[in-house]
Formats: structure tokens, sequence, C-alpha cells
């Protein structure tokens, strides 16, 4: 974690939008807040790393794919925040040999999991911290790489803007982030993961409008490419990963069968064939900073 900035952020004398002064006691507490946050997200991914990385969802060629398109960047430098067991940075830093990969995770179990995957690579370099924290004073990036990791970050608009100081003026900042199909969908997924998430792990709960506005609150404001992609979410394995109550996953089950029509048609929400089945839709965005550019979205 930038933790030098954050406290610095919050020592300034801030003022709501009402005009009244945050109390310093408040803003020394919302940096501890954060601090104890990233903790948390670095010891469940400890639990996790290993689970994780043979989830079918984890492993979806078509967002790769798309991930590849990086490479006609041609960059010189490339960071991944949230590398996670480091097969992205394995699969680039293969194809781009001349090119220099770091990558930063907050989670100890990962960065030993990615040490191992790019042990050969000699372009690759791994930091184990958070955010742009071990990196910050590092040669600015040409893609800074983000996958589903925005969702876990406090201060999020804090530390967008962070990113300008690993970045130049032609970075481009690459996000795969999951996203609901509307307003009263990403509600339902918000009231399930606080069933099931109980320590608020999960910060945000997207749309792709939520997450373009985040992005754009945080001076990413060009959009260069956009996508999205629809994965058919097994209920029961991934509760299995989630939950180690038997009782507590048929107690999600069974709320879940229980959602309004319109949101199980969203959600395309289904046990017909057996297994329970739920839409995990993600998109894929390239963007870079100071401009108001909008493209279409693609499928």
């Amino acid at each position: 974690m930038d933790t030098e900035r954050t406290q610095k952020f919050f020592d300034k004398e801030q003022e709501t939008d009402s005009g009244m002064t945050v109390h310093p006691l408040l803003r020394s507490s919302a940096a501890l807040l954060l601090e104890r946050h990233a903790q948390l997200v670095s010891r469940l991914y400890d639990k996790w790393a290993d689970g994780i990385s043979k989830a079918e969802w984890y492993r979806d060629e078509r967002i790769f794919e798309r991930i590849d398109s990086i490479v006609s960047f041609r960059p010189r430098r490339v960071l991944e925040i949230g590398f996670g067991n480091g097969r992205i940075l394995r699969r680039l830093a293969s194809k781009l040999p001349e090119a220099a990969f770091e990558g930063v995770d907050v989670s100890h179990r990962m960065h030993h999991l990615a040490l191992e995957q790019c042990r050969w690579l000699p372009n690759v370099a791994l930091y184990e911290g958070d955010w742009i924290d071990p990196v910050m004073h590092h040669e600015p990036y040409d893609i800074i790489l983000i996958k589903n990791a925005l969702h876990l970050v406090r201060g999020l608009g804090e530390k967008l803007r962070a990113l300008s100081r690993v970045s130049h003026g032609k970075t481009k900042l690459v996000v795969i982030e999951t996203v609901s199909p509307s307003n009263a969908s990403r509600e339902f997924v918000a009231k399930m993961f606080r069933r099931i998430d109980r320590q608020h792990v999960k910060v945000h709960f997207f749309t792709r409008q939520s997450l373009w506005r985040a992005l754009k609150e945080g001076g990413w404001d060009k959009r260069h490419y956009a996508a999205l992609i629809d994965q058919k979410l097994s209920i029961d394995k991934w509760l299995q990963f989630k939950l180690d109550s038997k009782e507590e996953r048929v107690a999600i089950r069974n709320w879940i069968l229980q959602a309004p029509l319109k949101i199980k048609d969203e959600m395309n929400i289904s046990d017909e064939h057996g297994p329970l089945t739920m839409l995990r839709r993600q998109t894929v965005l390239i963007v870079s900073q100071k401009t108001d550019e909008i493209i279409p979205f693609r499928r």
C-alpha cells in the first residue's frame, strides 16, 4: 500500500461537500482502515491461492486472448497489479521477451506461486505489497494491467489517481472486472456477497456504467477498447470454494433460487439441468488519461 501518500491524503485538511472539516482522528482512522483491509485481502487470498488457479472462471481463455492485445502496443515496460498466480505475466513476457514486466500482489502465497510460474523468464520481476508501493519509484510503465482486483480496493479514486506516479502521457490502463447487467442485479449480487463475505473483502459491486464512472473519476477517461464476456458460473462449485460449511452453501443456494423473476432473467439463474448456474459477466477495458472519447461496447 502507498501508506505514506495515503496518510498525507488523510492528514491534509479536507472539507466535505457541506464545507465541514473532517476531524484528524477520523482521517487517521480512515488510513488505518485502508491498511487493515489490505491485510485482510492478503490473508484471504493466501487461503484461496491454490484453489482459485483451478477455477473455471479464472482460466477463461477468451479473456486471456483479449489481454493478448497488449502485445500490439509493443510496450517497453508493463506492470500488473494483483498478478495472482502469474499466468498473465508469464504469457505476455513469453510473447514480448524484449519488454520488462513487473508485478505487485498483496498475497504472500500468490507471490510464491507466481515466482514458480515465471522463474525461467529473465524479463519478469515480482514484488509482494499493496497497489504501487513497491514500484512507486520505478521508471514509468507503458501498460498497467489490473485483472479482477478493483472490486477489492478501498479508497479506489485515490488509488487510481496514484497510478499517475508510475505512468506517462501514453500509458494504457487495462482493466478486467466483473460487472452486473443492471443496478437491480448489482444490488442482488451485493446482498448475496453480504451473506457469504462477512468480512466485507469485496468493497465494490460494479455495473458497466459505474465502473466506467469510477475510472473517469480516477482520471482515466479515454476509452480505447471495451468488450463484454459472459461466463456461465457453476454456483455449486463456486460456493464450495467460498464456504466451508455445507449448511451455509445450501442456504445460499436456496436464497439464490428465490430471486425475483427479473433478476433470474438478467443473471441467467437456472437449475433446469441439475447444477445451479448463474451469469458472471466480465468487461475488458483499455483506457488512458485526459480526454472524453467514447466507443461502443463489443461482445
